[in-house]
């Protein structure tokens, strides 16, 4: 535990197979740290799939909502996701796409607001 109160647990470790010096980085410390996002929905479409992947996966993780939908005015907290940078996919009730890369999930704001500009520029419609 860090001096803010940051827990690190670290599960499966054969203490008579590795050797008997640990040296703790920030990187090490940051994938096994949880993050907390929530997305507000204040955008005129519902939002009915969000995925994440690591960036240096290709292919998308599965449905962070499950069978939610996040309507318009509504928010949705997802926990417990592991510090990495992620590419994150949001799918609207027309099955418009909103893609966007390198988002480091432990170093930006918890509280993700969706406006219809937001989903519009990400989709490569708006500016």
């Amino acid at each position: 535990m860090d001096e803010d109160g940051d827990e690190c647990v670290i599960e499966d470790v054969d203490l008579c197979k590795t050797n008997n010096v640990w040296t703790i980085t920030n990187k090490m410390l940051q994938k096994v740290k949880a993050a907390k996002v929530t997305i507000e929905n204040k955008s005129d479409w519902d939002l009915h799939h969000f995925y994440l992947t690591p960036v240096d996966r290709v292919s998308w993780g599965p449905d962070q909502f499950g069978d939610h939908v996040v309507k318009h005015g509504e928010s949705f907290t997802l926990t417990n996701i592991a510090c990495d940078l992620y590419d994150i996919k949001l799918v609207d009730e027309d099955g418009d796409e909103c893609i966007v890369e390198d988002v480091d999930l432990c170093k930006t704001n918890n509280v993700w607001t969706i406006t219809n500009k937001q989903l519009l520029s990400c989709q490569g419609f708006g500016h």
